[in-house]
């Protein structure tokens, strides 16, 4: 990949809405109003390939690796919807993936208390 933009066709996901208000960080403000949340559970051997493709796909904010089924959760936004079957593509033949739209963050992201 050359770090493009991953964009989808003109297809809509029937039945998928998601709220257009503020979303975490900031990024509906910058034009990018969808943010999803994504587990991965890797097929046997495929650990390195996650990672890798995750790395290359500008969409994707953050990426952690975890114990337990679900080795991959990475969080990424988009401008619509329709962006998001693309990119799962990239990750479905190499292993099983969970999607959840966030609708909004009772508790946007913050800094710890250092007291």
């Amino acid at each position: 990949m050359d770090g493009r933009w991953i964009t989808g066709g003109a297809r809509r996901s029937a039945g998928v809405r998601s709220r257009r208000g503020p979303a975490p960080g900031g990024c509906a403000r910058a034009g990018v109003p969808v943010t999803v949340m994504v587990r991965i559970r890797p097929a046997i051997r495929e650990l390195q390939r996650i990672s890798k493709i995750a790395q290359e796909v500008p969409q994707i904010v953050e990426c952690y690796r975890m114990t337990g089924d679900d080795c991959f959760y990475f969080t990424m936004h988009l401008r619509a919807v329709d962006e998001l079957e693309p990119i799962l593509d990239l990750f479905t033949p190499y292993g099983h993936t969970t999607t959840s739209l966030i609708h909004t963050a009772p508790v946007p992201r913050r800094p710890l208390p250092l007291e």
